[in-house]
């Protein structure tokens, strides 16, 4: 379980690193949140959200840095929850 905490807590560095400040490596993110299960996604947002306190919620890094249908994909990859998006309209 440390190597996973370890690998979660570089991958949730790594997130940081590519939305802060002005731009956004879209390689990073999508490298990062594609390859990775739910519950390693879980344990990168809870690393996420300790090492950036207050400012540390995945989703609202995500969700703020991004737009659009690639924001609605990044935000079901990156919450687990499909995005309204992806729900069939009607």
């Amino acid at each position: 379980m440390a190597m996973a905490r370890d690998e979660a807590d570089a991958d949730a560095v790594a997130l940081h690193k590519a939305m802060k400040g002005l731009g956004t490596d879209d390689t990073a993110l999508m490298d990062i949140l594609v390859d990775r299960s739910p519950a390693e996604v879980q344990r990168i947002s809870e690393s996420f959200r300790n090492k950036f306190g207050s400012k540390g919620d995945l989703a609202a890094w995500i969700a703020d840095d991004t737009s659009g249908n690639y924001k609605d994909v990044l935000l079901a990859l990156g919450t687990q929850n499909p995005a309204p998006a992806f729900r069939r309209q009607r």
